[in-house]
Order: structure tokens, then C-alpha cells, then sequence
């Protein structure tokens, strides 16, 4: 009898052990867009221009970035299917070297603004549209456009879209524009990053909206999903400010906002004009996001965006129908990207767009979204 009760303990015990997960080392790919001025030589590292229009190279090409992840046994089969494997490297990320390596240099066309672009190139075309349909479940008519924050590197840029890309199963274009990372800097380093990152963004937006132009005229089906981080998302709402016109909204499905470093006060004078005519507009705000409270004194004081006290004004104004703010503070994440929380809202945005939920409610709809299959690891 005790020998029987001891077995029947010990099934019981392995029954309620949680499920294990291996980690793998995946090459997730992604397809990059880039104004950042390449380096090719000690001349180009003293150069003082990182920028200039019109001579700017843009870079367009397919990355496999390697994402350590952590997976269920039940899960192990449709992953290496989807994905290749790769060694463990140190921090799991390529090299700058590497990167600039692999990629393409275009030079853009000498045309006035308006006219035609890089984007237009036949080889610019066949690579997006080569990308698009060797990804697992896309087409032609699905593209999700990432738009990555200030003073981070363009490695650092793509391991974001690559998490992106993981936790969406959608494929990822990166627009990855001109900014410097404050590692770089030894004096000062958010200041003298920061300012210019702004002036450089002035650029950099030309040649993102070229490239959204020429999406909607070169992939006529296609429906885009924007994603922004911090300062990413000025260039988003810049684009939507420009593009009035209803065929261009049409094409627009979601925009997420992640933590926007951008004037709230800008924002609430002309959120009608970004929100109106497009599916969904996510904004993901928190009260601990230190880099938010900094960037709002390196930016003349002007209350940002992303900080849940100022919001309090915004959503007193009655905000439009299609305009859902997300409070990520219980998460604690700082300034980074709450990845789950976009993966979630993008499959079931319907749990999202409830304004009436409780703080009780809200916290146990962010606490589901930890809980995931496969989980990128961030450290």
C-alpha cells in the first residue's frame, strides 16, 4: 500500500512540474532600409557629415539576425521549420562589419523631391517582393514598416525588428534612419546624440516617406502596419500628417506608438488629422520611463507624449474613436519596447480597444501578455 501511494505521489509531482523550454539561436530575416552613412574608411569616421541629402547612400537588403529565444518541447517542430538555426554568439548579434558586409549600397536619384526615387528602382522592387514571399505566411499584400527610436546602433535596431518579427509571425521591414548611439559619445553623450539625431530625422523623413510613397504605388494591395519607437514615431506621425489623401489612409491597417518622444501639445492640435481615415492608432505610454522624463528637458521642456500625467489633458479632449492608449508602466520596462503588449493588441485588438476596463482589469490583460510561446531573450 505504501508503495503504491509513494508511485501515485510521484505521478502527481511530474504532473504539475511546469513544461521546459530550450533555447535556440534563430536567424530571423529581416529586410533592411537604411539612409545611415556607411563607413568605409578612417576618412569617413572623421567626416563630420553622418548625412547629406541626395548623396546620402540608401541600403536595402535581406539580414538573417540571430534572436536567442526560449521555447515549449510543442513548439520545437513548426520553429525549426520556420527558422534556420544558428551558433551562439556573444550578445547574439552581427557586427557592424559583418552587416555593411552583406547589404547593398543604392545611390539615390539626383531627381527633385517628388519625383522618382531609389524606392522606384526595378531592384529595390523584386528585392521587397523577394523577401515578402520566401517569409513563412506573408504575401504581397501584408508589410509591417518599424521605424526604431534615437541614439541607438543600427545593430541594436535590427535585433529590435527581428524580436518585432518574432512575436507578430509577420515580416518585418526596418526603416533604419540616421542616428549615432550614446555609446559613442564620451562628454555629454545624450545631449550632443539627441540634438543631432533631431536635425538628421529632418533628412531621414524625406526618404521615409519616398519609400512609403513607392510601397503604395509599386504594391498596390499591400496593407502596411506601422510600428514607432521614442523619437521613430515623429517620422510616422510626420508621414500621416503629409499623406491626407483616403486611398493612402485605406492602406494604412494599424499604428502602433511606442513610448512617442514627440510634444504632446503638437500631437493633440492635429490628432485628428494623424488618427482619421486609418484602422487603428495604439499609443503605449507608462509613468517609468526615465529616458521620456530626460529627453523632455533636452527638447526645450515640451511635455512628451509618451508620460501618463500629460496624457490626462489629451484624453480629457475626448480623442477619436480609433485612438486606443495603452498604460504599460506595470510592466516596468523603462524606455523599452513592450513587445507582447504590440504582439497582443495586433492578434486580438479587440481586448485593447475596451476604454472602460478597471486598473485591475488592465493589469491582469498586461500580465497574460508576459505569457508567451516563444520567448525572445533580452539580456
Amino acid at each position: 500500500m505504501k508503495v503504491i501511494l509513494i508511485g501515485l505521489l510521484s505521478l502527481l509531482v511530474l504532473a504539475v512540474q511546469p513544461v521546459t523550454a530550450k533555447q535556440y539561436t534563430v536567424l530571423v530575416p529581416v529586410f533592411v532600409v537604411s539612409d545611415r552613412k556607411p563607413v568605409y574608411s578612417f576618412h569617413d569616421m572623421l567626416s563630420a557629415e553622418d548625412q547629406v541629402f541626395n548623396k546620402q547612400s540608401i541600403v536595402f537588403r535581406t539580414c538573417g539576425i540571430p534572436i536567442r529565444i526560449d521555447v515549449h518541447a510543442d513548439q520545437e517542430t513548426d520553429l525549426l521549420a520556420k527558422y534556420t538555426t544558428a551558433e551562439d554568439a556573444k550578445y547574439f548579434l552581427p557586427s557592424l562589419d559583418q552587416l555593411q558586409e552583406e547589404l547593398e549600397f543604392q545611390k539615390p536619384t539626383e531627381a527633385e523631391y517628388g519625383g522618382p526615387s531609389v524606392f522606384d528602382d526595378f531592384g529595390f522592387q523584386k528585392a521587397l517582393s523577394k523577401y515578402l514571399m520566401s517569409s513563412a505566411g506573408a504575401t504581397n499584400s501584408e508589410l509591417c514598416v518599424f521605424v526604431h527610436g534615437c541614439c541607438i546602433s543600427q545593430v541594436d535596431s535590427l535585433r529590435q525588428a527581428a524580436i518585432l518579427s518574432l512575436m507578430l509571425s509577420k515580416p518585418i521591414v526596418a526603416f533604419d534612419w540616421t542616428t549615432k548611439s550614446t555609446k559613442e559619445y564620451a562628454s555629454l553623450p545624450e545631449f550632443n546624440v539627441y540634438r543631432k539625431s533631431e536635425r538628421a530625422m529632418e533628412i531621414s523623413q524625406t526618404y521615409f516617406n519616398q519609400f512609403l510613397e513607392s510601397i503604395h504605388r509599386n504594391f498596390p494591395l499591400a496593407d502596411c502596419t506601422l510600428i514607432g519607437h521614442s523619437m521613430g514615431n515623429r517620422m510616422i506621425t510626420g508621414y500621416l500628417l503629409e499623406h491626407q489623401s483616403s486611398d493612402e489612409r485605406r492602406r494604412i491597417q494599424t499604428v502602433h506608438l511606442s513610448r512617442p518622444d514627440q510634444s504632446i501639445t503638437a500631437f493633440v492640435a492635429q490628432e485628428d488629422r494623424i488618427c482619421k481615415g486609418v484602422g487603428k492608432v495604439f499609443l503605449y505610454y507608462s509613468d517609468n520611463d526615465k529616458w521620456l522624463r530626460r529627453s523632455s528637458v533636452l527638447s526645450s521642456t515640451s511635455p512628451r507624449l509618451g508620460l501618463p500625467e500629460q496624457l490626462e489633458n489629451l484624453l480629457k479632449t475626448g480623442s477619436s474613436r480609433n485612438f486606443y492608449p495603452i498604460d504599460v508602466s506595470y510592466l516596468k520596462l523603462n524606455h523599452g519596447i513592450p513587445f507582447s503588449v504590440i504582439s497582443r493588441a495586433s492578434k486580438n485588438p479587440v481586448a485593447f480597444q475596451n476604454k472602460t476596463l478597471s486598473a485591475d482589469e488592465w493589469m491582469r490583460l498586461l500580465e497574460d501578455c508576459r505569457v508567451s510561446e516563444i520567448v525572445p531573450i533580452m539580456k
